[in-house]
């Protein structure tokens, strides 16, 4: 029962956090200048360092509320508005001065896990010699400067495959570390396509380790597969991806960085050519539905809907098609973005109704079926400053997601569960064995995870003062040393052999 007790109040502790934690999500900047504050609820507007007309942005606050800094890949402002010490030409694809970058997802925020002064700025940058997206990413520590932040490594190369404009994080089922996951391009018709997947540690960034698409390349779709966004659910175990005329979703393993599951839905947009496609992407906050958008690429003016899909009724999720909005022949529907609120905010641009170019769309109870969702077109006002065409919200995350509570993986829950005693493993770095420091005559029991999360080693009968061999590669793993039904210690093992 006591054990019971703890893992209820730790769930309470982090569905609290939860609650509170997210300021993190509180400042939103994009657009040209434009900036939104919801620290009193609903959206306060204020004006941003960013003077280009931009598709990628991303911005990040303090656990207060207190933005920290915001980017559009290219640029990098502190909180008050200024350009931070080297914060200027990061390598961001598709990068103009007037318009800033035109990738759709092509920059995000990710803060180094157990520390709380550096922070990732990834982007998607564009090899004008061999034509493809690859990532880059920065580093920036808040601390300096003033507290104002510097960034202190700038355009490493991450990976060189050739990448859509989809770049997405999500929490590691152990509630501290991150996956940072991106979508390969296809060239011809019939070309599979992978997941990228690296895994953000306190030491680093792993990876690319990579996994098949569920569906391939549709050439008479053109491009259009390679824009709009990808979206992880709130509890981030489901994702939806936008991909031409259709959407995809899959359950994702936040332990293992698997997708399973596989749905693809090709009624979003019945007969639709492909100069019409599917943009934005966002799921209520309890995933019971998902929402999806689409833009005309031609500018010329045609009709975009806004749709609602189910994801907990008992038919297909493609049979729950709800029509939401339609527009007029002038407009085309951006960006989808979860406010801290739980409302879901949209970004539209109309060619011929400039007035309407001022407003936010929001669906003010997207957890509620068809047309009682509360769509409004007015509500939020942007005062003078005007969503360009091809606009968008914020690359954000959930920065506030817990650990998994109870699975393998929640090592967090261990670390805070852990009995610790006088003992120690050691040698550590090891060559492949360690020693359990304590009586001989004590039994242990070890396990060993790799930075996935995934048991690769266990021995349930270890003696104290004994050599263990650890039959696995060289590599960062953690270590747990249990006692009878006790977690005594639980830390970092670097193998080397």
């Amino acid at each position: 029962h006591s054990i019971k007790r703890v893992i209820l109040i730790i769930s309470l502790v982090i569905s609290c956090n939860c609650a509170y934690a997210q300021s993190y999500t509180n400042n939103w900047v994009f657009g040209d200048s434009i900036g939104l504050n919801f620290s009193t609820g609903a959206p306060v507007i204020f004006n941003s360092g960013i003077s280009q007309i931009t598709e990628a942005c991303a911005s990040i606050s303090d656990e207060n509320g207190n933005l920290l800094f915001y980017t559009n890949g290219h640029t990098v402002w502190n909180r008050i508005n200024n350009i931070m010490p080297h914060g200027d030409s990061l390598d961001i694809g598709y990068f103009t001065p007037e318009y800033g970058s035109s990738m759709t997802q092509g920059v995000l925020i990710a803060p180094v896990p157990d520390n709380d002064s550096l922070f990732y700025i990834i982007y998607i940058y564009h090899d004008v010699w061999g034509g493809g997206n690859g990532l880059k990413y920065s580093v920036l520590n808040i601390h300096l400067n003033g507290g104002l932040g510097d960034i202190v490594e700038k355009n490493i190369l991450l990976s060189e495959n050739n990448l859509t404009e989809k770049l997405q994080l999500v929490k590691h089922g152990n509630g501290r570390d991150w996956w940072l996951l991106a979508l390969t391009k296809g060239e011809e018709e019939g070309d599979s396509i992978n997941f990228v997947k690296f895994l953000i540690t306190k030491y680093g960034i792993d990876g690319p380790q990579y996994q098949g698409y569920g569906d391939t390349y549709h050439e008479s779709e053109g491009t259009s597969q390679e824009v709009g966004y990808m979206k992880f659910s709130q509890q981030g175990n489901k994702i939806c991806i936008a991909k031409g005329t259709d959407v995809d979703l899959y359950d994702f393993n936040r332990c293992t960085g698997e997708f399973t599951n596989f749905v693809n839905i090709d009624t979003v947009v019945e007969n639709y050519p492909a100069d019409r496609y599917i943009y934005g992407i966002e799921f209520s906050v309890n995933a019971r539905y998902f929402y999806s958008a689409s833009v005309d690429g031609t500018t010329t003016g045609t009709q975009t809907y806004l749709y609602q899909f189910c994801l907990t009724c008992p038919e297909p999720v493609q049979d729950t098609k709800i029509l939401i909005y339609s527009s007029d022949t002038s407009m085309s529907l951006f960006g989808l973005l979860r406010g801290p609120n739980d409302k879901i905010y949209m970004s539209s641009y109309s060619i011929v109704n400039a007035e309407t170019n001022s407003n936010l769309f929001v669906i003010n109870d997207p957890d509620t079926e068809g047309l009682a969702c509360d769509l409004d077109t007015l509500t939020v006002f942007l005062s003078n400053q005007c969503l360009p065409y091809y606009n968008n919200l914020p690359n954000m995350p959930n920065y506030n997601l817990g650990p998994l509570i109870g699975s393998e993986c929640d090592t967090l829950l261990a670390i805070q569960n852990a009995n610790h005693i006088a003992i120690s493993i050691y040698p550590n770095p090891s060559a492949g064995y360690v020693n359990i420091s304590g009586s001989a005559a004590a039994i242990y029991h070890l396990e060993l995870y790799n930075l996935l999360g995934e048991k690769v080693f266990e021995q349930k009968n270890a003696p104290g003062n004994v050599q263990i061999n650890l039959p696995v590669d060289n590599g960062i793993y953690e270590i747990v040393l249990r006692s009878a039904d006790n977690i005594i210690r639980v830390e970092k093992l670097i193998i080397g052999k």
